[in-house]
């Protein structure tokens, strides 16, 4: 990722509650740099987030965390920590490829969760 993607991401990050409290806090912030920063291993893993923003899909992923888990610019004080917790995107600061793929997957499912309510409940 080059220096102006990044600006532009730290500006949206400013400017999206779901972004800052949420997916990427402040407390991760630092360690989300350094681990896209590398250089890619074999896997090549991507960040989803920032892969959203490229493709233009970040909306899809921000929506729902807005919608369900936000109060304003402050989450809600019924979303469980544990919960908050597994929506941070962390699972690329793993060593291996193999617990990157697992941890990945299982942030994927969270986001998917999220994602699949915000569907269903639209057909209603």
């Amino acid at each position: 990722m080059n220096a102006n993607e990044w600006d532009k991401f730290e500006k949206l990050r400013g400017q999206c509650s779901a972004l800052k409290e949420i997916l990427v806090p402040d407390n991760v912030w630092n360690k989300f740099q350094v681990m896209n920063s590398k250089e890619r291993d074999k896997a090549f893993h991507r960040s989803m987030i920032l892969l959203a923003l490229e493709r233009g899909y970040l909306n899809k992923i921000t929506s729902p965390v807005h919608r369900y888990l936000m109060e304003g610019s402050r989450p809600k004080a019924s979303v469980n920590n544990n919960y908050k917790n597994d929506l941070i995107e962390l699972w690329m600061s793993k060593n291996n490829e193999k617990e990157r793929h697992k941890d990945a997957r299982i942030y994927m499912g969270k986001l998917v969760e999220l994602q699949c309510h915000s569907l269903k409940l639209r057909k209603i």
